[in-house]
């Protein structure tokens, strides 16, 4: 079989076309994520694997638990972390732009502010969306918090010992989001 020169060059030509079609969409996809809707959504993120451990885009409150303070790294890049209002379950979905792995953690809102941690997943760098196994599943209309948490460097979930990642004024960078009644667990 002979292959012309027309034929290689409109090969490359359609795997250029292509390629910067993807850039486009991608870039179309981060920008996206950054922006709160009316369907409120929360920012922050890039999705990965999930590890056994929506709202608008917020920032704000000390991390606590129990009476330990959790420790914060402030965040260098952008990071940001979006969680639409879903339905309650054993699993959230999440997007996520982050420029080093992290672990992206489901928190309760207790009263406005970080609560109990129902599970945590590892989430590559860049841009991604991905899922976050709960330990116990969340409840129809009610909110929940998603936080970012920088690795200590052993690779294992420890909210004791990994830093929040914090914003502007130390404040965590999180995701709000509420549960929505009916469908299935996920």
């Amino acid at each position: 079989m002979k292959i012309s020169q027309q034929t290689v060059i409109g090969f490359l030509i359609g795997l250029l076309i292509g390629g910067a079609a993807m850039y486009f969409v991608n870039d179309m996809r981060e920008t996206t994520s950054s922006v709160t809707s009316n369907n409120t959504a929360s920012t922050t993120g890039t999705g990965g694997n999930t590890a056994n451990t929506s709202g608008t885009q917020t920032t704000g409150g000390t991390q606590t638990s129990g009476n330990a303070a959790t420790p914060s790294i402030q965040g260098k890049g952008e990071y940001t972390v979006t969680a639409y209002d879903q339905p309650a379950g054993n699993m959230v979905d999440i997007i996520a732009h982050l420029p080093t792995d992290s672990w992206i953690a489901v928190h309760d809102d207790a009263n406005g502010k970080l609560g109990n941690i129902l599970g945590a997943g590892w989430f590559g760098s860049g841009v991604a969306s991905g899922k976050v196994q709960l330990i116990r599943s969340t409840i129809p209309d009610t909110a929940y918090h998603v936080v970012i948490y920088h690795d200590n460097g052993n690779n294992t979930f420890d909210y004791h010992i990994d830093p929040v990642v914090t914003g502007e004024g130390d404040a965590p960078i999180q995701a709000v989001f509420r549960t929505t009644s009916g469908g299935a667990s996920r």
